[in-house]
């Protein structure tokens, strides 16, 4: 396999299936794709390029029960949300036993680095919301039979402190978690010379990379350091080799890459190969990257991606602005639709937020907007004024044609 006509060659026979499938059984498919397929023997990576169009994320995230299978039970699905990070997150879906087969994938994987790695070891990681007998779970450290969980929206100092202590007491095997919150702590724990301990493996997932939080992270950790690149909507779509280049997982997805003229490089489009329960062909991811064909098999090298944003609040207090896709995800995933459409969060002060919300017509939203600031303030703290207004729409930049998740009116009023 030396280019992407070979590759697609490769996975032709499954490709093809894949198609059939969505024109016979999957009403977006059915109601949008008004070609007619070509045998398998015709079907060329030219002809699928130019006969299946490009799918955007705006019409996945208009229509997104729509890419579900005929006849599913929804007592079968596994549902998650994107984070959001335009602030208009995404339902996604897949049964349980794909669900199943992503998670026995993901943890073939974590093997390459410890060969003995298994579900029960003791781990930590990150967490952003639990949901349990319709109340959310946000800020806390959990126990979790063999996991510890850390919150990941408040990293001032003191709580990273506190999370590192927990970690020191609890001796994990390993830690999962964004790169640039494992960053905040591997700063907090360089900063105050805090208690050593040795991880034998760290895995990150969930945003782009920065060389510089590698760096530290590396250094203060020295253990062996894994980049699993994935999305809500699939995952593991890559992961680190044992020389820490990024490989496709070309089981899991086709991948393809198209030239952007706005950022004047590559783009990701993903076709995913094993979630047949909620198919997306050519779904264009919005990551920036290019991958090459080397052995056999595929690395990826990524321009851009998913960031985190952090502020700070009275009292030299940071946040993680994950917060605000969290809640809305959480809330959606609560309510089992999409009741939060839109959402952005305007810090106009050091104890003031604004809240913005677009919400579904047949949502209730009075009660929404009332457990959207609950759960925010709770964070936060109940000393910064947080006032919601409900909007019909909002604008995204004309810049970039995304609408931000987050604005820092102190800053923007600065300059």
């Amino acid at each position: 396999m030396k280019n992407q006509e070979e590759y697609f060659e490769q996975y032709k026979d499954k490709i093809y299936r894949l198609l059939i499938h969505c024109k016979e059984d999957v009403e977006y498919y059915k109601s949008n794709w008004d070609f007619k397929l070509d045998s398998i023997d015709d079907m060329t990576y030219d002809v699928f390029c130019k006969k299946i169009p490009i799918l955007e994320k705006k019409i996945v995230r208009k229509n997104s029960e729509q890419f579900l299978i005929k006849n599913v039970s929804m007592d079968n699905l596994s549902i998650d949300s994107t984070s959001g990070t335009d602030g208009k997150p995404i339902i996604c879906y897949r049964s349980k036993k794909e669900r199943f087969i992503c998670s026995d994938s993901l943890w073939r994987l974590r093997r390459r680095f410890i060969r003995d790695i298994r579900p029960s070891d003791k781990f930590a990681r990150f967490y952003a919301f639990r949901n349990k007998d319709n109340e959310m779970i946000t800020n806390v450290v959990l126990y979790k039979e063999n996991d510890i969980l850390l919150p990941l929206f408040d990293l001032s100092d003191k709580k990273l402190i506190n999370y590192w202590n927990e970690i020191v007491k609890f001796k994990p095997r390993w830690l999962h978690g964004p790169s640039s919150t494992i960053y905040n702590l591997s700063l907090v724990i360089k900063k105050y010379s805090l208690e050593q301990f040795h991880f034998e493996f760290i895995e990150l997932s969930g945003e782009y990379v920065q060389d510089k939080h590698l760096k530290l992270i590396e250094e203060v950790f020295q253990c062996p350091i894994a980049n699993q690149y994935g999305c809500r909507e699939y995952w593991p779509m890559a992961y680190s080799d044992s020389n820490g280049k990024l490989m496709v997982e070309k089981n899991n997805i086709f991948i393809e890459q198209l030239y952007n003229e706005g950022h004047q490089k590559n783009e990701i489009l993903i076709t995913l190969l094993k979630n047949n329960t909620w198919p997306l062909v050519r779904y264009r991811l919005e990551d920036l990257g290019e991958y090459w064909f080397e052995d056999g098999k595929i690395y990826l090298s990524l321009h851009r991606g998913r960031k985190a944003d952090f502020f700070v609040m009275d009292g030299n207090r940071r946040f993680n602005a994950i917060i605000f896709s969290g809640i809305a995800r959480a809330i959606c995933e609560l309510y089992g639709m999409n009741v939060i459409l839109q959402f952005q969060i305007r810090k106009q002060s050091e104890n003031d937020l604004l809240v913005l919300l677009r919400l579904n017509p047949d949502a209730n939203k009075k009660e929404v907007m009332v457990k959207y600031k609950k759960e925010l303030q709770k964070i936060v703290g109940f000393n910064i004024n947080i006032n919601l207004e409900e909007v019909e729409y909002i604008k995204p930049e004309e810049k970039t044609g995304k609408t931000k998740e987050f604005i820092n009116e102190t800053i923007v009023n600065k300059m």
